[in-house]
């Protein structure tokens, strides 16, 4: 099975998921902190489709991303990773 192939078998899997789509009918309340912002909603989309999010680049952290972005979510560069970490880690603790 092609490298591509397994990408998009595990993202399928991922989607076929109990509750792995329930971000998409959250009522956009702010106060709560379900409003996502817009280019947020198209990423995650566009993601769940597996198509394209950005161009291919180098990472700081010395590889190489493509073009459906995955690398970019967990790379430890990444400058939007921590406030990620840290907004999830508010919501838990």
């Amino acid at each position: 099975m092609s490298h591509a192939n397994q990408d998009d078998r595990a993202r399928l899997l991922d989607i076929a998921s109990p509750h792995s789509g329930a971000w998409l009918s959250a009522l956009p309340i702010e106060c709560l902190g379900l409003l996502l912002p817009d280019y947020v909603v198209c990423i995650g989309v566009a993601l769940r489709l597996g198509v394209p999010v950005q161009q291919p680049h180098r990472c700081k952290c010395g590889g190489m991303t493509d073009k459906f972005g995955p690398h970019s979510l967990s790379s430890r560069h990444d400058p939007g990773r921590l406030p990620r970490h840290t907004a999830f880690n508010d919501m838990v603790i």
